[in-house]
């Protein structure tokens, strides 16, 4: 190779200015005013040998899902209405689970905003509640109380988002099942005052949001409580605004029967409003309620042709996830077994899904988001599956290995259903479904959070074996490294810290030696703890201080062989202070993404086929606040994504050194900068590009450079064998 002069003491930028008008223009604003072009020597020496390098895992970077913050309920699943089936209502009134048949709802009811925690007596009547061991001195159940208490969850407290309209008395009733299998047993009469009109509205997730010209799928199942009813009732529904003052759209379904049927009607908004709201009038008589939904036309009725969000899901994709871990996290074990996630009854007519209370993060799940639609949404992304199966262990109790035998056959019957043909049970009803093709299914994570419960190790063994028996092929995620006590392919790594420890994190993975049971899956892990409750959250600093992190991962890649940040989404009314950060914020209508999400985006844009060998070394003895990475994006590392990395509250100026460069590293170059205005910069739905990432082309880029890294900045430079346009310029 033919190396070509060093640039002394010319930095980056001040190369873009000299060959680029266009670069420098794009690139001056990212620095403070008082920081000036100059040619200071280099306090960082960055060396990179092409000759030494290791393989990039190649599903090392994707996305994490847990329904957690309304990420799916009022998040990535499209429905409009809360609590369409009555029934997270019925949960807070303790009707659902109780022995009574109806249950009048008062006043009281309908006050909010409330916040149900998790009722201990109705736990005796679930299945999985059986031979079960209750542990743990302070529950997590009691710490939630305690911090409600405390009033530490502020805005996550959830509004009733049904009322009733006039003096419309609302019972809830379970007399009046609607499905053969007893999952539409709950449902919702209506009872006017005498002669007056009345009926019910419902609120969304925090408003429903229309535009003018948009059209809205409705559905809902309605009957007339009465047996012999001579005159069919009508009712009216429409999208009107919150106080009811304003119509927005309208339509009536008649000819409502003695017997359950779905009723159906398109709704045109002549009106943008964000805070709408869906009402459902009747003129005299009585009427009962059920699965009443509400879809954009985009998705279809009840998401029959795509159930998600067009924006979030855009967002989503552009993270180019190799993979998706779901459905959680904690949401998968529940506080109880009982409000965990059980796929059977997540799949199959979504009218028919019974749903259950997310009793960890306090709101209800409809389960329209089921197995099923998690799959389809892998498809969406064009992703990895990672299904992550409860092994019979919930936040406060186990189950004994001698009871989990129906939970190992459920979890066989997960894969069926995901890979198995059309001729058998589970894959039949896979493609009932509309999905007849089988997907692919490599990863099955055994639990979460688990190690050191009570019967976990047996319980582990009891899948791990199981499985493995019948697809030796899959790669099953342990919850920790199970060392001498079970066999570890690959095992769960979390980690929520403060900035200043995220960042000397780079080094977290250097000590362990590639071996098939060190294999880690860095599943979850996020700038959290900023001391101060008064700095904004999801700042630049913290993303820089992840990205350091995230060249620690490259650089032991062979190690490190998948990593998620987590939480992923996050409905800002339901934020709350135990998840501080997301990589993606929304309301009803509007979404930005955080500055991490655009250094997960853009490492992933980068992640490359290889890690050539990178080192830092500094002038002064401190540590000087400087990460890097290095990958090839081909082979032949023909061509490269520098990744470097400032963590200092001051610009730096480093020289990079690039050696055994075979096929010479081209004098074009992208560089992309991510940074801010200061330390705790960040995005917002009125600035949502505040902080965002910025490219300009390079020309002229050498194996030896000098190159000014703005304060608390992530930097990447990609170089193309490609010298066409240093030709053309030339």
């Amino acid at each position: 190779m033919q190396k070509g002069k060093a640039c002394a003491a010319i930095i980056l930028l001040a190369l873009a200015c000299t060959v680029s008008g266009r670069a420098l223009q794009s690139l001056k604003p990212l620095l403070h005013e008082e920081n000036t072009l100059t040619s200071a020597s280099p306090n960082v020496r960055i060396d990179v040998d092409l000759s030494q390098t290791h393989p990039v895992a190649p599903n090392l970077y994707g996305i994490f899902f847990e329904e957690i913050q309304h990420a799916g309920e009022g998040g990535i699943y499209a429905e409009l209405i809360q609590d369409r089936t009555f029934s997270g209502l019925a949960y807070t009134q303790a009707f659902l689970d109780s022995d009574a048949q109806e249950l009048v709802l008062g006043p009281s009811a309908f006050e909010g905003p409330t916040l149900s925690l998790h009722p201990l007596h109705e736990e005796a009547s679930h299945p999985f509640s059986r031979n079960t061991t209750l542990y743990g001195a302070t529950s997590l159940a009691e710490q939630l109380r305690q911090h409600a208490q405390n009033g530490g969850l502020g805005a996550t407290s959830q509004p009733v988002s049904w009322r009733p309209l006039g003096s419309t008395t609302l019972t809830l009733t379970k007399q009046y099942s609607m499905t053969g299998n007893g999952a539409r047993s709950l449902s919702m009469r209506l009872a006017p005052a005498q002669g007056a009109p009345g009926g019910i509205i419902n609120t969304g997730f925090w408003g429903i949001p229309v535009q003018a010209g948009h059209q809205y799928e409705l559905s809902a199942y309605l009957r007339d409580p009465s047996s012999d009813a001579e005159a069919l009732l009508s009712i009216e529904v429409a999208l009107e605004s919150s106080q009811g003052s304003h119509t927005y759209a309208t339509a009536v379904l008649e000819d409502v029967g003695c017997s359950w049927a779905n009723f159906r009607a398109t709704l045109t908004a002549n009106t943008t409003d964000p805070n709408a709201r869906l009402a459902l009038r009747l003129k005299g008589g009585e009427v009962l309620v059920n699965m009443v939904s509400l879809f954009p036309a985009e998705n279809g009725v009840e998401g029959s042709v795509s159930p998600f969000r067009s924006d979030l899901l855009d967002l989503m994709k552009g993270l180019q996830p190799r993979f998706l871990r779901f459905p959680g996290g904690c949401y998968v074990e529940g506080v109880r077994m009982r409000n965990g996630f059980f796929w059977k009854p997540s799949v199959g007519p979504v009218a028919e899904r019974p749903g259950h209370w997310n009793g960890m993060w306090q709101y209800w799940s409809t389960d329209g988001l089921g197995l099923y639609e998690y799959m389809v949404l892998t498809e969406e992304l064009g992703a990895e599956p990672i299904w992550v199966i409860n092994n019979g262990l919930s936040h406060e109790e186990s189950m004994p290995t001698a009871h989990i035998g129906p939970l190992v056959a459920d979890a066989l019957d997960s894969i069926e259903f995901i890979t198995g043909a059309t001729d058998t049970p589970w894959g039949s009803l896979r493609a009932s479904m509309g999905h007849p093709e089988p997907w692919d299914l490599t990863y099955i994570g055994i639990g979460n959070e688990d190690c050191g419960k009570p019967y976990y190790v047996t319980n582990y063994l009891a899948f791990f074996h199981a499985i493995k028996e019948h697809y030796p092929h899959m790669q099953l995620i342990a919850n920790c490294n199970m060392g001498s006590d079970a066999p570890t392919e690959m095992w769960d790594w979390h980690w929520y810290t403060d900035p200043q420890s995220m960042f000397n994190g780079r080094y977290t993975f250097d000590s362990m030696t590639v071996a098939k049971d060190s294999y880690v899956f860095a599943s979850e892990y996020a700038v959290f703890d900023w001391g101060i409750s008064t700095i904004p959250r999801g700042n630049i600093q913290g993303a820089v201080a992840e990205a350091a992190f995230m060249t620690g991962m490259e650089r032991n890649s062979e190690v490190v062989q998948l990593a998620a940040y987590a939480p992923l989404l996050a409905n800002i009314n339901h934020q709350g202070a135990l998840c501080p950060t997301n990589l993606i914020i929304y309301d009803n209508h509007r979404a930005f993404a955080n500055p991490s999400y655009h250094v997960q985006a853009l490492f992933a844009q980068h992640q490359g086929v290889a890690y050539a060998h990178t080192s830092v070394n500094s002038r002064s003895p401190r540590d000087n606040g400087v990460a890097a990475s290095v990958t090839c994006q081909d082979t032949a590392c023909a061509s490269l994504s520098i990744k470097l990395v400032n963590y200092a509250a001051f610009p730096q100026t480093v020289s990079l050194n690039v050696s055994n460069a075979t096929a010479g590293i081209g004098k074009r170059a992208d560089v992309t900068v991510l940074t801010g205005s200061g330390p705790y910069a960040t995005n917002s739905f009125d600035l949502p590009f505040e902080v965002a990432p910025k490219t300009s082309e390079l020309l002229g880029m050498s194996p030896e450079t000098q190159l000014e890294l703005p304060a608390f900045s992530v930097t990447i430079i990609a170089t193309s064998s490609d010298d066409s346009s240093a030709a053309a310029a030339a």
